[in-house]
């Protein structure tokens, strides 16, 4: 299982802990609720990582990314770890520091202190906290986003012809009803607002049922494979996917209107 490790000296180590504590004896880590849960490990087992054994200390809580889990551990141990472990053969090649963590003190703007910091050591880049989020973002959109917009799209086409499919069948079993209404002067755009009010009713009924299954299918995936996140109910992409419902549902019934616009009210009556 791949393992992203965050390695830390006085500052920057697990947020939140589930279990147990940071790491303070040597080789002791900490490792997200993912991996204790797919490898069943409690404090005090050991881990293996390339030939090197940790001890795990304390079991993190949301620390992990959708596909990768995080460990922590200190800076020392990184060292032996170099040198000990599988890993590498040439230590050279690895970088022993990637970021130092200012800690401001009481009042400071970072704003300014970082401006400071670049002027004083012009050789080094400054981040503040929303850069390197921004960043993260980024990168995870352009690894990631042209699948998923492409799934994205395919599954609102589906969905677009889903409720086309269904308001087609529902209208063409009730052509009996449009017809007497079509019959008794009711016109074309009033037929064709009743589809479109029936499109909306049901699209409020799934989205509700639909975020609900997906909670539930979740949470399944995660029992079995702890590894994997799945966030179905945060709220911004709830409500964009809520939006989009509403939208495809409104799409998909201009499918049966057609069926509303050639309807000849004189087969009510033949029949």
């Amino acid at each position: 299982t791949p393992i992203f490790l965050l390695v830390y000296d006085t500052f920057g180590g697990p947020d939140q802990l589930a279990a147990g504590v940071t790491p303070t004896a040597p080789r002791d880590i900490v490792i997200d609720r993912s991996l204790a849960e797919k490898y069943a490990l409690v404090r005090g087992d050991p881990l293996m990582i390339s030939g090197f054994e940790f001890t795990v200390s304390g079991i993190a809580q949301g620390a992990a990314a959708f596909f990768t889990p995080f460990a922590f551990t200190r800076y020392d141990d990184l060292i032996d770890f170099y040198f000990e472990s599988d890993v590498a053969a040439d230590i050279s090649t690895f970088p022993l520091l990637s970021f130092l963590l200012i800690e401001l003190g009481p009042g400071a703007d970072r704003h300014a202190v970082a401006q400071a910091i670049e002027r004083d050591v012009p050789q080094g880049d400054v981040f503040l906290p929303e850069d390197l989020a921004a960043h993260d973002e980024n990168l995870g959109r352009v690894l990631f986003g042209p699948i998923l917009r492409l799934m994205i799209g395919v599954g609102y086409v589906i969905g677009v012809l889903v409720t086309g499919i269904i308001l087609f069948a529902a209208i063409n079993a009730r052509r009996g009803e449009f017809g007497v209404l079509k019959a008794l002067g009711f016109d074309y755009r009033y037929l064709s607002t009743l589809v479109l009010l029936e499109a909306l009713v049901l699209a409020l009924i799934a989205i509700p049922l639909g975020t609900a299954l997906a909670a539930a299918i979740g949470h399944l995936i995660e029992g079995a494979l702890p590894l994997y996140r799945i966030l179905a109910t945060e709220p911004v992409p709830v409500l964009r996917t809520a939006v989009a419902c509403l939208a495809f549902a409104t799409v998909g019934a201009l499918i049966p209107v057609r069926l509303i616009r050639h309807l000849d009210p004189a087969l009510v009556f033949r029949s």
